[in-house]
């Protein structure tokens, strides 16, 4: 995966803005159609204006005699926002006097309060002049001098040179066997009925003090920030609806137990009242639960561990109930070395958070998919996949990229892993193509690339065989691969 995503881009690590209280990642720099394109995250969750306050951020692209800047974003404190608000109903339809500056009024007006989420996708584009190739991007932070305070305006680079991504040419390599490239068969994409995607995760509680006494605001924080860049990172693509998130907690089991499930109860309403709190779900569905103790994964771990009387432990785990004493037992047993080991070793790893994040999201343009198939390529439904494939030439470095690709997210996939196998095949990489076709030699759809993977490892039979089931289903590139068999 790692040289697809090298081929179709690259991303800049995140750099810190006004006094370190800003950063921005995911800067991208791509020109198409004479037009530079330029996207990165703002995270002004570190910011510290008070409420009548605002701070204004202006990118700028700063060449050698040369500057341009890019449209604003104003960000308001809670009161200057309903300032703000109320200026623009009373300035409704008035001409505003121009500012001087080329980036004209703000791109977006964001309010800054401690109950939401903090993060901006900025995406622009701007007619591509040969300069910006030497230019470097910065932003400049300025204070509005609110309150009696002095303004002061921050300059800071965040990328020394633009790495802008050219538009090139796609063309057929010369590993490519052209012969082989005009016999495969690349098969359309399933239609599609599922539109709601998800994303999962899990976040590791294995610090014994987030459970120890009043503890649990430490918890319900330490869980909210790892959340959070979950659910940043779904809602910054573009066309992302949060639909729900669903958050189940997971506890070791020391001690009793109906006092370990009263203390999930807690934990599970203390921290889904956290959460609302934050704001982190928006409108979407919030549900929290807590698992007071989770033998299941205990049993897992300690199926796959070398602990000493491991099978007893098992054992004890499958036969006696938690009601019954099972805890009491494992402490017992030889001495309790067992159950130190569980104790210092397994419960850690128990506990822990786990999340699913389902979304809908609109169909991504070619544009769109390029961007997601560089930074979130999970993200892409097959059909996507397959779209984007077809933009380049077939037999091109990145049409099989796309398809090898597409082939490890969707390995379930019959069209997804015949079309992987035929690039392979172009290859006559026929080794990588079994692997591909193995699951789905018997389907009708895969007899042409069958054939052609048992022609050339000199399987004539076979192939044969294979590419006459190919010819009477239609497919036309299989009398060229016949043809072809019987000359030799």
């Amino acid at each position: 995966m790692t040289a697809t995503l090298l081929l179709f881009g690259s991303i800049i690590v995140a750099q810190d803005v006004y006094k370190g209280q800003i950063a921005v990642s995911g800067q991208h720099f791509s020109q198409k159609d004479n037009q530079l394109q330029i996207e990165m995250d703002i995270n002004y969750e570190g910011l510290k204006i008070d409420s009548n306050e605002s701070l204004t951020l202006t990118p700028y692209l700063q060449g050698v005699d040369q500057r341009l800047e890019l449209p604003s974003v104003l960000i308001n404190g809670v009161q200057e926002q309903k300032a703000y608000n109320r200026s623009e109903v009373l300035d409704k339809g008035k001409t505003s006097p121009g500012t001087g500056k080329t980036s004209g009024m703000p791109v977006i007006v964001l309010r800054h309060d401690r109950m939401k989420v903090h993060n901006f996708n900025y995406k622009i584009e701007v007619p591509f002049k040969e300069w910006m190739n030497e230019s470097s991007l910065y932003v400049e932070s300025e204070e509005c001098g609110c309150n009696g305070k002095t303004a002061h305006t921050f300059q800071d680079r965040i990328s020394e040179e633009l790495k802008i991504s050219h538009p090139r040419t796609s063309v057929i390599t010369t590993e490519i066997d052209r012969k082989v490239l005009s016999w495969i068969d690349i098969l359309s994409a399933p239609k599609e009925t599922e539109t709601d995607l998800s994303v999962t995760g899990s976040i590791p509680l294995n610090n014994a003090r987030l459970f120890r006494g009043n503890s649990r605001r430490k918890l319900n924080h330490e869980v909210y920030y790892k959340l959070l860049e979950a659910v940043r990172g779904v809602r910054q693509m573009n066309g992302v609806t949060v639909t729900d998130i669903v958050v189940t907690g997971y506890s070791s089991p020391i001690g009793d137990l109906a006092k370990n499930e009263r203390k999930a109860l807690n934990r599970s309403l203390s921290l889904k009242e956290y959460l609302y709190e934050t704001g982190i779900a928006g409108k979407s569905t919030l549900t929290v639960r807590w698992m007071a103790e989770d033998w299941d994964s205990i049993t897992s771990l300690v199926r796959g561990s070398d602990m000493m009387l491991r099978e007893s432990v098992l054992d004890l785990i499958r036969n006696i109930d938690v009601s019954k004493g099972r805890e009491t037992m494992l402490r017992e047993l030889a001495n309790g070395e067992p159950y130190r080991y569980l104790a210092n070793t397994i419960f850690p790893q128990v506990r822990r958070v786990d999340y699913t994040i389902s979304f809908s999201r609109q169909a991504a343009g070619i544009e769109d998919s390029k961007l997601l198939i560089r930074n979130r390529p999970e993200m892409l439904t097959l059909g996507e996949f397959f779209a984007l494939a077809a933009t380049y030439p077939k037999g091109s470095t990145e049409y099989n990229d796309v398809f090898d690709l597409a082939a490890r997210l969707f390995p379930d996939s019959p069209e997804a892993n015949i079309n992987a196998a035929a690039v392979a095949l172009t290859r006559r990489d026929t080794e990588r193509a079994h692997k591909y076709l193995e699951r789905f030699s018997t389907l009708p759809q895969a007899s042409c690339n069958m054939g052609i993977l048992y022609l050339l490892e000199g399987n004539r039979e076979k192939a044969e065989v294979y590419l006459e089931l190919a010819k009477a289903a239609g497919v036309k590139q299989a009398a060229g691969a016949l043809e072809y068999l019987k000359k030799k």
